[in-house]
């Protein structure tokens, strides 16, 4: 206006007023921009409003560049990130208290190997499909986590033979493979003893099943309640196999221990039944403790020479009086037998276990005798007793 041109801060090159949005850049006015620059103002992809070449972080919104936001920092943690779009799930920004993650947090959106979909971390079981971190399935995928019938608790899709327990599906066992007899079968159903399935690889001798449902295997004549051949001698009593008992082997010598409650033929041991069990004792709560020394019964106790019927080895002074027992040395058997242990005479019993009679030879005090010929020659009366000029002993 003093004869000075050029545009100035208040006057542009085509002598009108400058003004922001006129379409007319006026750098002496402060303007970087304005408009299209050819006349047409407003804003535009590389003009903000205010005249100012348009960025992101310059803190004004500029929508005609698809700007959502700007609040004039490069925090992309805000809600506003540093690409002027509002922060949502996705952006691969983290915004914070609201978001547990985001993508690679550097902008590059998307689940990754610890993050879900959702901005939340990634976890097996969080009901959400993350492929990104391995997994083929989630729960039911629709935020429900957990085991299910498609989806193992590993979230690997779930199948027979994969190594890991389905309950839901009715898996008992999953040995990671599809073979049957070897504990868990091709349906990933346990096999047991009493299944009725032999099976080798649980060491199973044989299998009978379980026809009452009891739980445990059967016995059989062919077959322990442990699925193993029935043996007299494996500790297993057999009640099928005809054995009433089962003490078992304890020194791996092949045949069955002898036991208090046990034969070595699996049978109940009893005196008389004509097996000697040295280890089983005929009357235990006696309080002597005499096991079987002998036993020549029948199927009942009965006294031999060899053996008197409460199965010990019999002599005189034993207590008991066996008739068959001829004791060594005497020419009568036993008549009876009142020891205690050691022979005695007693009034029904001389102490060579025969019955007690004046002239037998035999002084027994205990049955009233004095003396007794041919051992009292002298002064012996034909009743035993001595006479008045009294008895002289010969022989004796």
């Amino acid at each position: 206006g003093a004869g000075t041109p050029g545009p100035t801060e208040q006057c542009d090159a085509d002598c009108t007023l400058a003004v922001c949005g006129d379409g007319i850049v006026n750098q002496a006015a402060g303007e970087e921009c304005d408009g299209d620059g050819l006349g047409l103002g407003g804003e535009t992809e590389e003009c903000d409003v205010n005249c100012t070449d348009a960025r992101c972080g310059d803190g004004t919104i500029n929508s005609t560049r698809g700007e959502q936001c700007d609040d004039n920092n490069a925090d992309n943690s805000d809600a506003c990130p540093n690409n002027c779009q509002i922060a949502t799930c996705g952006d691969g920004f983290v915004h914070a208290g609201t978001e547990q993650c985001d993508g690679d947090g550097a902008g590059i959106p998307g689940p990754t190997e610890q993050c879900d979909a959702d901005c939340t971390l990634a976890v097996c079981g969080d009901g959400i499909v993350n492929q990104a971190a391995g997994e083929e399935c989630d729960g039911d995928g629709l935020g429900l986590g957990g085991e299910t019938e498609a989806c193992d608790v590993n979230c690997t899709d779930a199948r027979c033979g994969d190594g890991t327990i389905n309950s839901t599906r009715g898996e008992q066992c999953d040995d990671n493979n599809t073979v049957d007899l070897d504990g868990c079968n091709k349906s990933c159903a346990l096999e047991f003893c009493g299944d009725g399935i032999e099976q080798p690889l649980l060491n199973e001798e044989c299998d009978a099943g379980d026809a009452d449902s009891n739980g445990v295997a059967d016995e059989t004549s062919w077959c322990d309640s442990n699925c193993t051949l029935p043996i007299c001698g494996d500790g297993v009593e057999n009640n099928a196999a005809n054995e009433q008992c089962d003490g078992g082997d304890s020194d791996d010598d092949g045949v069955a221990d002898d036991t208090q409650e046990c034969d070595s033929d699996c049978s109940l041991p009893q005196c008389g039944d004509g097996y000697q069990n040295s280890m089983f004792d005929p009357d235990p709560n006696d309080g002597v403790d005499l096991t079987e020394e002998c036993d020549d019964g029948d199927g009942s106790p009965r006294n031999t020479n060899e053996c008197d019927s409460d199965c010990t080895l019999p002599f005189c002074g034993d207590g008991h009086a066996n008739p068959n027992f001829d004791p060594p040395g005497d020419v009568t058997a036993e008549q009876c037998d009142e020891g205690n242990g050691s022979p005695r005479n007693t009034s029904n019993c001389d102490s060579d276990c025969t019955t007690p009679s004046c002239g037998d030879g035999h002084v027994n005090v205990a049955a009233g005798e004095e003396c007794d010929p041919p051992h009292f020659p002298t002064g012996c009366l034909n009743n035993c007793q001595c006479d008045a000029s009294g008895c002289t002993p010969t022989g004796v």
